[in-house]
């Protein structure tokens, strides 16, 4: 996977990384690079999260629920930091960030933008001092 590749050499090597895919993912059609560069927004911020390293999972799988349209499901999770509540529901505003410096709060926007373009649901859950959950559900057309 080009992602994991990429993700692997901005990092680390106190940060593991795990991916699975579900054999029976449903074809999604998207911008390739919106996709990538969703991912690997999600995949940055997971790093940031844990500076003293931890765990990153990306996990895909078929939306298989009949009071949901068929689609997948990505879900990045890190056991990082975490986010306070009032950090949570700011995270995906524009140019709200936590970093002390460098450029920052534009990430979860463009996540956000690329699920919504693709007619799909972001959620994010965080627990502070447990890490974070990020999960995109993306439909597929039938």
């Amino acid at each position: 996977m080009e992602i994991e590749a990429l993700a692997k050499a901005t990092w680390d090597r106190n940060i593991a990384f795990e991916i699975y895919a579900s054999e029976t993912l449903p074809i999604f059609r998207c911008s390739r690079v919106g996709l990538q560069s969703a991912i690997m927004n999600l995949l940055l911020n997971a790093r940031d999260a844990m500076p003293d390293g931890g765990v990153i999972s990306i996990i895909a799988t078929a939306i298989d629920d009949e009071r949901a349209a068929a689609g997948i499901e990505l879900r990045i999770s890190d056991n990082g930091l975490g986010m306070t509540e009032d950090v949570l529901r700011r995270a995906s505003d524009p140019f709200f960030t936590t970093k002390a410096s460098g450029l920052g709060g534009l990430g979860l926007p463009m996540v956000n933008r690329f699920v919504r373009e693709a007619r799909g649901h972001l959620r994010l859950e965080s627990e502070l001092g447990r890490g974070t959950v990020v999960t995109l559900r993306l439909p597929v057309d039938g």
